[in-house]
């Protein structure tokens, strides 16, 4: 693949100043596209921009494939008729040097959601054909999602392995049963997904209309809570011991370890699977204390 040499700059969309208390995909981002082809850049390297995992960090997500919905923009939510204006008047731009996550999700989500529930009820005609084929064209990924983001919110979100054993084990009867009673809530995360693609998908056109290329990252952190181990398709390559009150949930290459960080050393709110440079062997121990939160991602396609 051909890649020229090419300057730009590193940025998450939540460092810009936006209204809710955290950056977002609405007009700061616009302006930012803005900034760069005015100085010349070629690239707006974001960061993964998947849903925060331990300790609110982007590098460790409960999905590999869905969007932070964090990162809607209220403005834009407002422009499509699903929101009305007046009721982003309260919603101030962050002004700390860091994002209050506990605010965002209890000021700015509820407005989201409530934008999800008009969509639900007034959207037709184009609206409703890109919705609709938004969630055919995803829902390899999308309907097993928004299940398990319901019913981790069911369980306090607690990791899948400690919720009721069928329906950690993904047991059809149990699964469908908790569907059919999360109906709602399900209709809700859907939207939410699909506001979260729209908007990124738009800031996306803009940026290439200005030759501007988004240069994106993953989530090399799988939480042993997260969607990803929930799924049936990825359980085969790992495998499961117990660890004190937990248990952990490992690549099955028999030669991975788990590691915590140095004091001195790079500090993201989760630790690293490391080789073991050929010497590891199948079913090696973590080293101690080991809260088994981590695992890494390395490596499988999810």
């Amino acid at each position: 693949m051909s890649f020229p040499r090419a300057t730009g700059i590193l940025l998450h969309p939540s460092s810009l100043p936006s209204r809710g208390g955290i950056g977002d995909l609405g007009p700061a981002a616009y302006g930012f596209v803005n900034f760069l082809a005015s100085a010349r850049q070629g690239l707006w390297q974001v960061l993964p921009l998947s849903p925060l995992g331990l300790g609110n960090s982007p590098y460790s997500s409960l999905s590999a494939f869905a969007g932070n919905t964090m990162l809607i923009s209220l403005e834009r939510l407002a422009e499509r008729g699903w929101l009305p204006w007046d009721r982003l008047h309260d919603q101030a731009e962050p002004t700390g040097a860091e994002v209050d996550y506990e605010q965002v999700r209890s000021r700015k989500l509820p407005l989201i959601e409530e934008a999800a529930g008009n969509f639900l009820k007034n959207a037709s005609g184009n609206a409703r054909e890109r919705f609709e084929r938004f969630r055919t064209e995803n829902a390899w990924w999308l309907e097993g999602f928004i299940v398990f983001r319901a019913l981790r919110e069911r369980y306090n979100q607690e990791a899948w392995s400690s919720w009721p054993r069928e329906l950690a084990r993904r047991e059809p009867a149990a699964i469908k049963k908790a569907t059919r009673e999360l109906k709602s809530d399900l209709a809700n995360d859907r939207v939410l997904q699909f506001f979260f693609f729209e908007q990124w998908h738009a800031l996306r056109r803009y940026a290439a209309e200005r030759a501007i290329r988004m240069a994106g990252d993953i989530a090399i952190f799988c939480p042993v809570g997260a969607k990803c181990l929930f799924a049936k398709s990825v359980a085969p390559l790992f495998r499961e011991r117990e660890v004190g009150a937990h248990r952990l949930v490992q690549p099955d290459d028999g030669g991975g370890r788990f590691t915590r960080e140095q004091a001195d050393g790079q500090m993201i709110g989760a630790r690293t699977r490391r080789g073991t440079g050929g010497g590891g062997q199948a079913g090696q121990q973590c080293e101690a204390p080991c809260d088994p939160s981590i695992v890494a991602c390395h490596g499988v396609s999810f």
